[in-house]
């Protein structure tokens, strides 16, 4: 990349994904009905990009993300509590950023009642 302001041996910290982003709009119907998306499956490949969004004012909603499809929130950047409870909590109307995370599949479930949510990954 010489002569175009990098050194010969750096690369620019390139954010670039090519496909079409994959968009899940729906609700867990009531806890311990959790609704599993195949990110692997849907994409043809884990995604690195995206974002989780609770919808609902009043539930919680409880967020599996697993990077080989069968091991669930074993990520660093996740607090000890989050690990040790084998979720991610998302309070009412608030997102988790995935760029932190290679998704495999994502399990989501309700706290209590039924939960709207959103999910996108690229």
């Amino acid at each position: 990349m010489a002569g175009q302001g990098y050194p010969d041996d750096a690369v620019p910290n390139l954010n670039y994904i090519l496909g079409e982003p994959k968009e899940y709009n729906t609700s867990v119907a009531v806890s311990g009905t959790p609704n599993t998306h195949s990110i692997n499956t849907d994409l043809g490949r884990c995604a690195t990009v995206g974002y989780i969004l609770n919808d609902d004012p009043t539930n919680d909603l409880r967020v599996y993300i697993s990077k080989d499809g069968t091991t669930y929130n074993n990520y660093a950047s996740l607090t000890a509590a989050q690990t040790a409870s084998g979720w991610i909590t998302l309070k009412p109307t608030e997102g988790l950023d995935l760029s932190k995370f290679w998704s495999h599949t994502i399990v989501v479930d309700a706290s209590g009642n039924t939960t709207a949510y959103r999910i996108v990954v690229i």
